[in-house]
């Protein structure tokens, strides 16, 4: 037997968080520069053109799952056990679409201000 021990808290949840955030900056890339090209063939500013509030959606999402990055990077300077990461491991399905869902939530509600400041 090895003495080796290995300490995979948080694994699962770094990796999840670090995919989605990759993703997201791929989309954002994508995002961003779709409504760029648009922006130069249309006479609209880059805000009212539909892709900018999925952007900001997007931003919203990969700051979310920055922050679980960033605290996990933070408790991995402490003694074992770490009960965030063993939190952010078992209730992966809870916050992963809870970060997904700020883009969304905030796609709705950017409309939802548009129409109340047009409105005035």
């Amino acid at each position: 037997m090895s003495d080796i021990s290995i300490n995979l808290d948080g694994v699962l949840a770094f990796l999840a968080a670090a995919a989605l955030a990759l993703g997201l900056l791929l989309g954002l890339l994508m995002g961003a520069l779709s409504g760029w090209a648009q922006s130069h063939r249309q006479p609209a500013r880059f805000t009212q053109q539909w892709v900018f509030p999925h952007l900001v959606g997007m931003a919203l999402s990969l700051v979310g799952s920055v922050v679980v990055l960033l605290l996990l990077w933070a408790e991995e300077g402490t003694l074992p056990p770490h009960p965030l990461a063993l939190w952010l491991d078992q209730w992966l399905w809870l916050w992963v679409p809870g970060i997904v869902a700020l883009w969304p939530g905030s796609v709705y509600g950017w409309k939802q201000w548009r129409a109340a400041h047009r409105a005035r």
